[in-house]
């Protein structure tokens, strides 16, 4: 059950690493300084652009305290941490795939994770 739960937490950290290594990619590619997080000139494909990268790290933030709350209710309220270790993976691996998609191919991306 530990390895399970290890292995999905290494899932979700590298999902997040995925979707902030993309947002930062964007960032670069744009010139977009901080402390904004689009690119507010430039041609509205670039505007366009830089938020899909930036959407895709920001949702997984919005969703991850939802989500870890689920992960603890399961694998310490539930005793469940088979079925906790499982969504930790699956979660990561949506994420990372989401993330991908996002930033490749905008909104019409999301669905592929």
């Amino acid at each position: 059950d530990k390895v399970l739960t290890a292995a999905g937490l290494v899932f979700v950290t590298a999902a997040m690493t995925v979707s902030a290594f993309l947002n930062s990619t964007a960032r670069k590619r744009f010139n977009i300084p901080h402390p904004f997080t689009v690119k507010t000139d430039g041609t509205k494909e670039e505007q366009i652009a830089s938020r899909n990268a930036g959407r895709g790290f920001y949702n997984m933030v919005e969703a991850m305290p939802f989500f870890l709350l689920n992960f603890y209710a399961a694998r310490e309220v539930a005793g469940s941490p088979l079925v906790a270790g499982c969504g930790l993976i699956a979660f990561g691996a949506a994420r990372v795939w989401y993330s991908i998609g996002y930033a490749m191919h905008g909104p019409d991306g999301r669905g592929k994770g």
